[in-house]
C-alpha cells in the first residue's frame, strides 16, 4: 500500500483499526481535543466501558473515527 502520509493505514485490515481507535480512545495523542472529536465522549467512561463500546462498533464506524483522527492530525501540521 503507498501511503501519503504518516497517518495512512490499511482501513481494510479490521484489526489494525481497531487497535488504533482503542488507543485514541485512552487519550488525545496531541493533547489538544477537538470540540467535534468523534471519541471525546466516550473517553468520559472508565477503560473497561470504551473497550466494551469500541467492540461493540461496526467497523465502518472504527474506519470513520480513525479518518477523523488522521485529517484532524494533517490540519494541525
Amino acid at each position: 500500500m503507498k501511503r501519503d502520509s504518516i497517518y495512512d493505514i490499511d482501513t481494510t485490515d479490521e484489526a489494525l483499526v481497531k487497535r488504533r481507535v482503542i488507543g485514541l480512545a485512552m487519550d488525545c495523542p496531541i493533547n489538544n481535543q477537538q470540540n467535534n472529536c468523534p471519541l471525546k465522549e466516550l473517553r468520559k467512561y472508565s477503560f473497561e466501558d470504551r473497550i466494551k463500546k469500541i467492540n461493540e462498533m461496526d467497523h465502518k464506524t472504527r474506519v470513520k473515527i480513525y479518518l477523523h483522527h488522521r485529517n484532524c492530525l494533517s490540519n494541525l501540521e
